[in-house]
């Protein structure tokens, strides 16, 4: 059984999406601090320490550190000493429509602190949300009901998930969280502002689960779009791509083996389109499968398609790009870009998707337990975390930049 924890949570920035306006921030950051229930005392204890060796006891924000960049390392670095982990969402304002419904505060409010919530109630079964106060009793008592009607229910009763609000002054944990989030703002602010800082987030990332940009950009995880021009080594793309597959035609043409069949007849076909047709167009697979069940007893299903034909084909050398309009042999570098890119969108979200589940796992065992490690693939784990810290630097970079 998973053990509780706490999720200490606090935001930075402003609601308001009149950007033109002076002093509205052009981020609103909500950020968790996540502790295990049975590390809670020595968290508080730590957590007092800190506030007592740089804030003189008094309540730790990020506001009081201001632009002391060598005094915000120091304390961050004091941070990484305590028991917890860190989870934030970032929500990029330039790319919400003025007039849209979270132009309203409270509706903007509940909805972007809400989506936090929501991902911190799905990734652990049994977790306690404290946030700092926000506004009158009538709203927090009101939000409550709308996070447990909206985002706290599951269909597993054995699910226990809290929410309730504290006031910061009194509250250690919340305090750590407006120290991690106002960090995160301060740094992604510079960066938009084309101001040089230091990669406070960087300085946390061992203590970090997670951190999303919303609403998402379309890069790294989302297809972007390859400008076609001519490319000095488009001609070796071509000789390369003819090459391969004239190759395996040679060596399995009269092959009677069904699988290795369909493999002949699908590259025979992509060739008619490239050097008789002299199209450099793709084609669709499901008129490829057609070809192929003129030989079949039995039509061939997409799946089946994609890993006895065109699989093989790869894994034998032969040069096959793919897109959503189906496959062709290369022509061009420009090809080569779009297929990396178009399967780059498959691989990216799902090796993240499953270095998450192995995260939460760490996470619930004081990381004693890696899923990569213990099904032998570490390779993937490394390629996750290659990518993680991909997403971490483009977050600061390109995604807001």
């Amino acid at each position: 059984m998973s053990r509780p924890l706490t999720a200490f949570v606090d935001e930075s920035g402003d609601t308001n999406l009149e950007l033109s306006k002076d002093g509205v921030s052009q981020l609103f950051i909500v950020a968790a601090v996540i502790v295990h229930d049975n590390m809670l005392d020595i968290f508080n204890d730590k957590a007092e320490a800190l506030a007592q060796s740089y804030f003189s006891g008094s309540e730790m924000k990020s506001s009081n550190i201001g632009n002391n960049d060598k005094r915000r390392i120091s304390i961050l670095e004091e941070v990484l000493g305590l028991p917890c982990s860190f989870y934030a969402l970032v929500v990029d304002k330039r790319r919400l429509f003025q007039d849209c419904g979270l132009r309203f505060k409270k509706s903007f409010f509940k909805h972007l602190h809400g989506k936090l919530d929501s991902e911190l109630f799905k990734r652990f079964p049994f977790l306690r949300i404290i946030a700092d106060e926000h506004g009158r009793e009538e709203y927090m008592n009101s939000f409550c009901e709308y996070i447990e009607h909206n985002h706290a229910k599951h269909l597993f009763s054995e699910q226990l998930h809290e929410f309730e609000f504290t006031s910061s002054k009194a509250d250690r944990g919340v305090q750590v969280a407006d120290l991690f989030c106002g960090s995160i703002f301060k740094q992604f602010s510079r960066k938009i502002a084309g101001e040089n800082s230091p990669n406070f987030l960087d300085l946390l990332k061992s203590k970090t689960i997670g951190v999303v940009v919303w609403p998402p950009s379309d890069f790294p995880f989302y297809q972007t779009t390859v400008v076609s021009q001519s490319h000095p080594f488009d001609h070796i793309v071509e000789q390369q791509a003819l090459a391969s597959a004239k190759e395996f035609l040679n060596d399995k043409t009269g092959d009677e083996n069904t699988a290795v069949l369909d493999q002949v007849i699908c590259l025979q076909y992509l060739l008619f389109h490239y050097e008789v047709l002299e199209s450099k167009d793709f084609v669709y697979g499901e008129e490829i499968r057609n070809q192929l069940d003129k030989n079949r007893n039995e039509p061939i299903g997409e799946k089946t398609f994609m890993s006895c034909v065109i699989a093989p084909l790869r894994d034998n050398g032969v040069m096959i790009v793919s897109s959503s309009k189906g496959y062709k042999l290369p022509s061009c570098v420009f090809d080569l870009s779009a297929d990396l890119n178009y399967n780059s969108y498959k691989i990216a979200p799902r090796l993240l998707r499953l270095g998450r589940i192995r995260d939460a796992f760490k996470l619930a065992t004081n990381n004693k337990l890696d899923l990569f490690t213990e099904a032998n693939v570490d390779y993937l784990g490394l390629a996750y975390e290659s990518l993680r810290d991909a997403e971490t630097t483009l977050l600061q970079g390109r995604a807001l930049g």
